[in-house]
């Protein structure tokens, strides 16, 4: 289970010892710190089927944490290939976006950052190239189901090492509103996950010394993160496999440094600050390694690159870290705050949440270029009329808010930098409450006025029409009270799988006023209401309502197109996309805002009742019947050709 070895000193003593302890039917796992050859360390390497299905030698595992902190997975389900895929097209996905970060180290590699997060406070934020780049679009693609695999390695990871460690009913990190998470699991699920797409340039020989390291020993501060092996590539993306990816040096628990010799096609999980914190203080008092890193890159190739993927998984925002009294979002939110700072008081938020000494360096050297702004996880422009120069003129501070003039702290939302004296952190909107005990919902589904019906949601969310000459009539309905809801056509191959760019009608509920219902056209690449606020007026729409009871939310209307792009009514399936919130109410003030498609606690694991993908057939065959017959149908092979999360 362990892979190696490559021909340097020391590796034939090394497989003399696998050898060794295979005949004493040991685990090779075991051996991880005895397999370093000369100054190479060969880390463990375990198959992801056995870390998922417990056929695992828990001794070796723990070993190989407790040595050396981190473990290689391979067998990952398609990750050779994805890992390809997605680091070829960041680096050419970065060459043309706008909003990549850059920074410069003092060897004169020059890095070039998109990033990504994921979790109950971060919510759902994608990859935002800024580009409609083909290399870019095809990032989008792989990198989300990239993300998704790491993820799922990710808890199988925590799973197993709360097997291995015993942790199940240990108590690890206490709750700020009382009571705790039970293990490491439980915790990841809560947790957050920050993800870089990197892009380093090679330097030139001549730029410093080939033994300064590029990034100096560090810790990182979250749980663990998880990491793809880097791939060098030259200018057009083709991958170099000959050319070094430069040095990645641990410290092991015997204060020894090693360069890690990877598996390219094994992901790479390695244990972090809080880890070191937090578990090796619960029952029964393991003892893990959280290696200290550093990294070199490679001298004098011009004109390529080394591309890099890494997940951070961070403890939960409402977490308490028992060393400084604070959660981890209050503790995220300072060293957002760290930015502005300089010297000692930078110094003091910065370590904030590290132990003993240390900082948290991967915010401490992120940067963006002179004239931009970090402002929601990516580097934004100056402009003439909101910069540091255009604000100081007018009294005013220079700040990344959102519309409500909010200083952006973390989580998913529309921010944008602003001219404004703002000391409003974000806050939740008021949710959608729903009601409860309310009985009737099977009626309004199977409504004799509609002939033909399809589950969205099983006994939440349906789509009911009839075909009228050339004209659907159309009901979504909704078994709870909406912010808002919609049904449109997807536009193929558009951003976020189809949603910018889609053609939808939506009914808005503001409170105090009566619910609304209009086309739109969701813009091309802003995902933000205010940015399509405006719906098409004349409305080709005809007989469209929305109603809201209280216990049930519905919108019905008739049409041959929406937004003047005709539905395939007689013939061929439409792609529909459609969605729905519980998160909050809509609004026409502060430029107009539709929160996000989301349940009212953003629990990521119930975004899937809150929008889809569905292909309709509007004219299937002997669906009439079909639907007299079986009026509650979730699903007909001749009316449903497939549901997918987008």
């Amino acid at each position: 289970q362990v892979g190696f070895l490559g021909e340097r000193s020391g590796a034939r003593y090394c497989e003399g010892q696998v050898a060794a302890m295979m005949r004493r039917s040991l685990s090779v796992l075991a051996l991880v710190h005895l397999c370093q050859a000369g100054d190479v360390l060969h880390p463990a390497l375990v198959r992801f089927e056995d870390l998922t299905n417990g056929d695992l030698h828990h001794e070796a595992f723990e070993l190989a944490l407790r040595k050396d902190g981190l473990i290689q997975i391979a067998g990952l389900p398609g990750f050779a290939e994805l890992r390809a895929e997605t680091l070829r097209a960041t680096h050419m996905c970065i060459t043309v976006s706008p909003h990549a970060r850059r920074h410069t180290f003092a060897d004169g590699t020059v890095r070039r950052t998109l990033a990504a997060a994921s979790g109950v406070t971060f919510g759902d934020q994608p990859l935002e190239p800024g580009s409609d780049a083909e290399a870019c679009r095809s990032l989008e693609g792989s990198s989300q189901r990239l993300r998704q695999l790491i993820g799922n390695a990710a808890d199988a990871f925590a799973r197993r090492l709360d097997a291995v460690l015993g942790l199940t009913s240990a108590q690890i990190l206490r709750r700020a509103d009382g009571g705790s998470y039970a293990n490491l699991e439980e915790a990841v699920r809560s947790g957050e996950r920050l993800e870089h797409f990197h892009s380093y340039g090679v330097p030139d020989a001549n730029d410093t010394g080939d033994e300064e390291h590029t990034l100096d020993f560090h810790i990182d501060q979250g749980l663990f993160i998880a990491f793809a092996p880097a791939m060098m590539v030259d200018d057009s993306a083709i991958p170099i496999a000959s050319l070094p990816s430069g040095a990645f040096i641990v410290r092991t628990s015997e204060g020894q440094e090693f360069e890690l010799a990877l598996h390219e096609d094994a992901l790479v999980v390695l244990l972090g600050d809080a880890a070191g914190q937090y578990m090796n203080r619960a029952p029964p008092g393991v003892s893990l390694h959280v290696p200290s890193h550093a990294f070199r890159m490679p001298r004098g190739a011009s004109g390529f690159h080394r591309v890099w993927y890494g997940m951070m998984q961070l403890p939960p925002a409402d977490a308490v870290n028992e060393e400084v009294g604070l959660t981890f979002g209050q503790i995220r939110r300072q060293l957002t705050r760290a930015w502005s700072l300089d010297g000692p008081d930078a110094e003091v938020v910065l370590a904030l949440g590290c132990s003993h000494t240390l900082q948290a360096r991967e915010l401490a050297e992120a940067s963006c270029a002179d004239n931009q702004l970090y402002c929601w996880h990516r580097c934004v422009n100056f402009t003439e009329e909101v910069s540091p120069e255009a604000c100081s003129v007018q009294n005013l501070g220079f700040q990344c808010v959102n519309q409500f003039d909010q200083v952006y702290v973390s989580g998913h939302g529309d921010f944008h930098p602003e001219c404004t004296n703002s000391t409003t952190p974000v806050t939740p909107r008021p949710p959608v409450e729903q009601p409860e005990g309310c009985t009737g919902f099977a009626d309004l589904i199977s409504d004799a006025a509609y002939a033909n019906r399809v589950a969205l949601v099983v006994d939440q969310t349906y789509f009911l029409w009839n075909v009228v000459d050339d004209k659907i009539e159309g009901k979504m309905v909704h078994n709870g009270l909406v912010g808002w809801m919609a049904m449109g056509l997807e536009n193929v191959g558009g951003h976020h799988n189809g949603m910018n760019g889609a053609h939808i009608v939506m009914g808005r509920n503001i409170p105090g006023e009566a619910p609304s219902i209009g086309e739109y056209q969701i813009h091309p690449y802003a995902t933000a209401f205010r940015n399509w606020k405006t719906p098409l007026n004349p409305s080709d729409l005809q007989d469209a309502t929305m109603e809201v009871t209280d216990c049930f939310s519905s919108i019905a209307f008739k049409t041959a197109t929406i937004y003047g792009r005709p539905l395939n009514v007689t013939s061929d399936s439409n792609i529909m996309i459609w969605a729905l919130t519980h998160l909050d109410y809509p609004t026409d003030d502060f430029g107009g805002y539709s929160g996000y498609h989301s349940a009212a606690d953003g629990d990521r694991d119930k975004r899937g009742n809150h929008r889809g993908h569905i292909t309709l057939d509007f004219t299937p065959l002997e669906v009439s019947a079909a639907a007299m017959l079986t009026p509650l149908i979730a699903a007909s092979a001749t009316m449903l050709l497939a549901i997918c999360l987008f």
